[in-house]
């Protein structure tokens, strides 16, 4: 699995994440009906699993990518790095999103996604490279 993502990295890496950032930003900047309720679980597993696939994509591009040696060794920290500051960038764009608003308590379903998909990359970056070691 690992020497195929590197094989294909722009068809499986490099393009899916463009193509799910702009997505994500769009669907971010669809105005919403109010709601009811400020905190709902359902909007924070959405949030979690939506900046989850952006970290999981983004990490595995600044490994895979081989122009920037600092980023691709430490690709983990700067990838949460970016999440941090896009997620930032999120919760306030949407405060000029009719019927949308920027929320705390979204921004640490997105760092927590992020950081749960991270560490997931992580170790499997770390298991493989274990593995072709020997």
């Amino acid at each position: 699995m690992y020497e195929f993502l590197e094989k294909h990295k722009v068809s499986l890496l490099y393009v899916p994440l463009v193509l799910y950032w702009i997505t994500l930003l769009i669907l971010t900047s669809i105005p919403d009906v109010p709601r009811i309720s400020d905190f709902t679980y359902e909007d924070k597993v959405k949030h979690f699993l939506a900046y989850g696939g952006l970290a999981t994509l983004l990490s595995l591009v600044l490994h895979y990518q081989n122009k920037f040696h600092i980023m691709k060794k430490n690709y983990h920290i700067v990838a949460y790095f970016i999440i941090i500051v896009y997620s930032l960038f999120d919760e306030v764009h949407q405060e000029f999103i009719p019927g949308r608003y920027g929320d705390f308590n979204d921004f640490l379903a997105n760092l927590s996604g992020a950081i749960i998909a991270i560490l997931l990359v992580y170790l499997f970056v770390k298991k493989q490279n274990s593995y072709y070691a020997f």
